[in-house]
């Protein structure tokens, strides 16, 4: 039996639902499960028919809430961003969760997240500027953070996000 700990993925875009489950993968990276038989996600329409699925492949799920990650709400953030203006809390809260779970979708199916561009300096800045946007309570120093993106970091941002969300509509049926 797998031991490893599983947890409901929510992927919304154009209004539609897709279900899949993400683990955290230690020192490797974390993951999403794919089939038995293929390294194809493993994806359902509803909650409990991938709860059935994995029942079947005798995944350890944890919890029956999704985290849910809003390609819709995503995008249109992205559209909303300009340079040299401040990033609210909200946005940064989605495009966080977004980059890393496409991240993480980028990963298990061994496809890049950036774009062939993106120096990794600038990847680790954007996703620093991310971090601290979300002005977690836990890691704040009492200022609120709301992070300004410089011209190129914006492009970048856009582009990683867009060609990442891209690839996961692709892999998660949506089309």
């Amino acid at each position: 039996m797998n031991e490893t700990t599983y947890y409901l993925v929510r992927f919304v875009f154009e209004d539609r639902a897709r279900f899949t489950l993400w683990c955290d993968g230690g020192s490797e990276g974390d993951r999403f499960a794919t089939t038995a038989d293929s390294s194809n996600l493993l994806v359902a329409e509803t909650s409990q028919n991938l709860l059935r699925i994995a029942l079947d492949q005798q995944l350890v799920v944890s919890g029956r809430e999704a985290q849910s990650v809003d390609i819709d709400a995503m995008m249109h953030i992205l559209k909303r961003l300009r340079p040299s203006e401040s990033t609210s809390r909200h946005a940064c809260v989605i495009l966080l969760e977004s980059w890393n779970a496409l991240e993480d979708l980028a990963r298990t199916i061994n496809a890049p997240f950036a774009p062939v561009d993106m120096d990794a300096a600038i990847a680790r800045e954007i996703a620093r500027k991310l971090f601290e946007g979300n002005n977690l309570p836990s890691v704040s120093t009492g200022k609120k953070q709301s992070p300004v993106f410089t011209p190129i970091e914006l492009r970048l941002l856009r582009l990683g996000l867009r060609n990442a969300a891209m690839l996961a509509v692709n892999q998660l049926a949506f089309g």
